[in-house]
């Protein structure tokens, strides 16, 4: 390898270090068959530093090259807003009275109170509208939380916002989102045939560094 390419490589595993370690592949393709090619961060580069506007990208008649494209940009992200989503997030108290959708039992609670002191940590307090049980979600489990005036789905009676549990994502990227991606921006739209695209994502595994496969859908 020259020492021109070498730089190049560097360069790119330094602004998109997913290249690095990620791999697309299927449950009989093995980490290093199914590594992402480096040429990919070119296109990143090119996608990102548009000013305005939309970036097309023509790619040939290879569908899994706009996959992984997508894929590993919206995880590069996903990735890069997290911090700020979180800080946002921990800095941008939530109202008395408003709503918020929770992870993972995908059920709308009411918030009593944001932010309450106690036994040395801060801490969300959530209503069961069903039965006005009071529960109290940890400050760290603030991405559980998506705000929305729809009141529904309702949770029953009992209900309670469950436990946080880390998503394969959270354990790909190194983030903590507990598998609720709604609050994470999209800027990613691949056009492409769409049973096509659903049938890929279903049979591709993702392999990061520190986690197992994950499935790509």
């Amino acid at each position: 390898m020259s020492q021109d390419l070498q730089v190049v490589l560097r360069e790119l595993y330094e602004r998109y270090p997913l290249l690095k370690f990620l791999a697309l592949g299927s449950d009989g393709t093995t980490h290093d068959n199914g590594r992402i090619p480096p040429f990919l961060g070119i296109l990143l580069s090119m996608v990102e530093e548009r000013e305005t506007g939309a970036s097309c990208v023509l790619l040939p008649s290879r569908e899994r090259i706009g996959f992984a494209l997508a894929v590993v940009g919206a995880l590069t992200i996903l990735r890069r807003s997290f911090d700020d989503l979180e800080l946002d997030r921990l800095t941008t108290p939530l109202k008395p009275g408003s709503l918020v959708r929770v992870a993972p039992v995908d059920r709308v609670f009411e918030v009593v109170k944001d932010g309450k002191e106690l036994l040395g940590q801060r801490w969300t307090l959530l209503k069961n509208p069903a039965d006005e049980q009071i529960y109290y979600i940890l400050e760290e489990e603030a991405l559980r939380l998506s705000p929305t005036e729809d009141p529904s789905p309702k949770p029953h009676k009992g209900m309670r916002p469950g436990k946080w549990t880390s998503a394969p994502i959270d354990d790909l990227l190194g983030i903590r989102t507990g598998g609720n991606l709604a609050v994470a921006p999209n800027r990613i739209v691949l056009v492409a045939p769409r049973r096509d695209t659903r049938e890929l994502a279903r049979s591709t595994l993702l392999f990061g560094r520190s986690c197992g496969k994950t499935p790509a859908s």
